[in-house]
């Protein structure tokens, strides 16, 4: 009778945990496939690639891809040589040239048109250069500026920068008089008149008739220029608390300076005649 002989033999699993001794082959009975020790390293060495063939998820021999399958790039159970990579690529760039403009050099504005993404608020790209007319303007939100840009606008829609500058919230010591315009108030013939501060701090008007002078609304400090016309009429106070100084008078062509200060709850009227 023939004898038989037979290897020790596991699965996959079994085999991941089993060190054989020196040259002791096993079979792996996951694979059908044989699995060589060295006496040290769990697992051996599964003969895999004996007949098996590779896949994503097995190791194992692999058929060279033809010049058609090259061609084509649709399989996926062969390998392409060196060669066969080269012949994919001569194949198909030639397509993606096409496709994207890039192959006419003549054009490569138009090219890099076709594969540019625009910038926004919310995706990076490409974005073009706003023009010194466009930076003025301020209204463009698909250009960006430069610092040439900014520097063009400085100084007619940007204030240039000045440490000589005045700020409302910052303390500051004048070393410079200066001028005011003062605001022409009109003429006042009947009514109320409540002198507004953001109008300037020196302002004139005309007595043109009787009528009610009342403090301004905010804290501040004015000066009144009053000249009386052929009309004038007397001239009450109303909301001062204090109210001092000369008379008014009613005769044609008389002036006065009315000075005002309000502050916190108080506010103070006084008049001197300037005949």
């Amino acid at each position: 009778m023939a004898k038989k002989l037979q290897l020790r033999g596991g699965t996959t699993a079994e085999h991941s945990s089993f060190t054989g001794a020196i040259r002791e082959v096993t079979v792996d009975t996951t694979k059908d496939v044989l699995v060589v020790h060295d006496g040290t390293t769990a697992g051996g060495f599964p003969q895999d690639t004996m007949g098996v063939v590779s896949s994503t998820t097995v190791s194992g021999t692999v058929e060279r891809s033809t010049s058609a399958e090259n061609v084509t790039g649709t399989s996926d159970v062969v390998t392409p040589t060196v060669a066969g990579v080269k012949e994919m690529v001569d194949t198909h760039a030639g397509d993606l040239l096409a496709a994207s403009n890039l192959s006419d050099v003549a054009v490569a504005a138009t090219a890099f048109t076709n594969i540019k993404q625009a910038a926004s608020a919310t995706a990076t790209g490409v974005v073009e250069l706003a023009t010194d007319a466009e930076t003025s303007t301020g209204s463009d939100a698909t250009r960006a500026t430069t610092p040439a840009g900014v520097a063009s606008i400085i100084g007619s829609v940007l204030q240039a920068y000045d440490a000589d500058t005045l700020k409302a919230d910052t303390a500051d010591v004048l070393t410079a008089g200066f001028a005011v315009t003062i605001h022409d108030a009109g003429t006042k013939a009947s009514g109320t008149y409540t002198p507004d501060e953001a109008n300037g701090n020196m302002q004139k008007f005309i007595n043109g008739g009787a009528h009610t002078l009342a403090p301004p609304a905010n804290d501040c400090t004015l000066v009144l220029q009053q000249t009386n016309n052929a009309s004038a009429g007397t001239i009450t106070t109303s909301g001062f608390t204090l109210v001092d100084g000369d008379d008014f008078t009613t005769t044609n062509g008389h002036d006065f300076f009315l000075y005002i200060t309000n502050s916190d709850a108080f506010s103070l009227l006084t008049v001197k005649a300037l005949q």
